[in-house]
This record gives C-alpha cells, structure tokens and sequence, in this order.
C-alpha cells in the first residue's frame, strides 16, 4: 500500500503509529497514516474476515475477537476526529489506483495541500 500511494503522489505515510484519544489511551495501530490530517489506512488480510463458529467460542476454544475489534475500529477513531480508510489484497492488487484515490479524497477533505 505504501508505495502504491508514493507513486501515486501522495506524501509519506507513517507506519504503526498509535492514535491515541485526548487522555493519552491508546485506540487503535492503523497500518499507515498520515497524522498531521488525521487519515489512516489498514490492509486487513484474509484472517480479518474469518470468523469462528459461535459453538466454538461459547466453548472457548476460539474467539472472533478481531472481526469484533474490527467493528468497533471505524466508530472510534471517527470520534477522535480520525479518518480510516480499509484495503483488501483486491485493493491493492487489482485496482490500486482507485485505493490511492480514496485516500487521496480523504486527505483533502482533512486539508492536506494535494
């Protein structure tokens, strides 16, 4: 992803840097970001859509735990004032440029000089 956005123009994200709300707690480790307008951007990879059975979790031997931190992340980081923008491998290998166009959209609606 990030070097899908460099070539297409767009500034240097930062890497894994944690967005924290105003007391200083940690609330979500996006992928890429780009602080300074408050957008970021995740690739979530096969496992974020694999959920276990709920006959399995109720006997604890599994957990859907990221599909349910995966809901919660959008809500959250909105409420900070942060804009995410979620990528598949379909993004980023089959229309990368339209992956750079949303996050290009999202940066000038936070105003970066694009």
């Amino acid at each position: 992803m990030r070097l899908a956005f460099r070539a297409g123009g767009l500034p240097e994200p930062v890497v894994n840097q944690v967005v924290r709300d105003a007391h200083g707690s940690p609330l979500h480790r996006p992928d890429l970001c780009w602080p300074q307008w408050r957008v970021a951007a995740d690739y979530d990879g096969r496992h974020h859509f694999q959920r276990d059975s709920d006959e399995a979790v109720r006997a604890g031997r599994a957990s859907n735990w990221r599909a349910r931190q995966d809901l919660g992340r959008y809500e959250v980081l909105e409420q900070v004032g942060w804009r995410l923008r979620v990528f598949t491998a379909f993004d980023v290998f089959q229309i990368p440029e339209s992956m750079v166009l949303r996050v290009r959209e999202a940066l000038i609606e936070a105003g970066a000089p694009l």
